[in-house]
């Protein structure tokens, strides 16, 4: 087999010479062709210009990079109605235009960013003997084709953000298959029902707990077969229990506190009286904000107009409409390290030892 062989080279291009280093091997490839077509209007041209060398990165062979010194010949269009006077000869079938890798490089690093996007091929590909960014890894992938799809039988859809908040679209997945194989740029059952209609073949829909979706699959796919997706059945649960919860919260804070240590309410710190009738004016507001969102609820109207109206989050809409009772502020309590020597400075103060220096040397003997 020859180098040409070796490096697929195309029957045009012809290896020049070649210099191994210790961990590269330099290629020097031309042309044997003496003329040129032009790129803007296709004429033949023999008129050399110029030359110049373009370095190409190939793909690694025996753990040694390789790169290619390919010599590019300038001829000048003939053609005087043209208006590309002088223009250098392409190999279309090699290396792209200003590209600094091969072909057949730059496929097999966009076959390794479809599996492993672009942080996960800039980690591994330097162990492959090739050196690439994640940004160029996504370019690449950008400019790859779209991949064609096959028949789709079991397809998961689900929404995501265009932009948070604002704009939505749908993701459809071929599950069996585990990838991606379209974006609808909304959310809308009629959207995604004109999509089913094009793909008869779709036996099981895997979807979230939306209306929109349920509708467009039923119109859409008839045939198909709906269930819900074991994370949004998860998250259902979640919060069905979440609201459950806050429902009986008044509950859950009187059993807490009835089942907690004497000494766990007994802290070092202090609030003040401006803080504690700060937290008192805090939970005021809070309370009548709550008891208007009830009132407003239990008129019918929705919780958007709630929102809007109160200048409220929907979520916190929601939580006070379906509290059975004004829901406390949880106490966010989290460990300190003088608690484990709380007993001991308890008993060393109730002895008569006051000094707090003293103290705080006695338990920094302590660890």
């Amino acid at each position: 087999m020859t180098i040409a062989a070796l490096l697929h080279l195309p029957e045009d291009l012809d290896v020049v010479s070649v210099t191994l280093l210790a961990d590269v091997l330099w290629i020097q490839v031309c042309s044997r062709s003496q003329m040129s077509n032009c790129p803007r209007c296709g004429a033949i041209s023999n008129h050399l210009h110029s030359s110049y060398m373009r370095t190409l990165a190939d793909r690694p062979c025996a753990d040694r990079e390789i790169r290619i010194r390919l010599h590019v010949r300038k001829f000048r269009c003939r053609n005087s109605a043209c208006t590309q006077r002088v223009f250098a000869e392409r190999f279309p079938t090699y290396a792209g235009l200003r590209a600094r890798t091969t072909l057949r490089l730059a496929h097999a690093v966009t076959t390794l960013g479809f599996a492993l996007g672009g942080r996960g091929v800039e980690r591994i590909a330097p162990a492959l003997g090739v050196q690439v960014s994640d940004q160029t890894v996504l370019r690449l992938l950008v400019r790859a084709p779209e991949p064609s799809v096959g028949p789709v039988t079991i397809l998961g859809v689900d929404d995501f953000a265009f932009r948070r908040g604002r704009t939505y679209g749908t993701i459809l997945l071929d599950l069996e298959q585990h990838r991606v194989i379209d974006l609808l740029p909304d959310r809308s059952q009629e959207t995604l029902a004109c999509w089913l209609r094009q793909h008869p073949q779709i036996r099981l829909i895997s979807r979230d707990r939306g209306g929109d979706y349920a509708a467009g699959a039923r119109v859409g796919a008839p045939q198909a077969e709906q269930i819900a997706d074991r994370f949004h059945l998860l998250v259902n649960a979640g919060d069905a229990f979440e609201r459950c919860l806050t429902r009986h919260s008044a509950v859950l804070s009187q059993a807490a506190q009835a089942c907690a240590p004497e000494d766990a309410t007994v802290r070092m710190t202090k609030h003040t009286p401006a803080e504690l009738r700060h937290q008192q004016e805090r939970r005021a507001q809070r309370q009548a904000r709550y008891e208007r969102v009830v009132h407003l609820s239990q008129q019918g109207v929705a919780a958007v107009q709630i929102a809007r109206q109160l200048g409220m989050a929907r979520g916190t809409v929601l939580k006070y409409a379906r509290a059975a009772s004004f829901p406390e502020m949880a106490s966010h309590s989290r460990p300190r390290q003088i608690d484990p020597y709380l007993d001991y400075l308890r008993a060393r103060w109730n002895a008569g030892e006051r000094n707090a220096q003293v103290l705080w040397r006695e338990i920094r003997a302590q660890g």
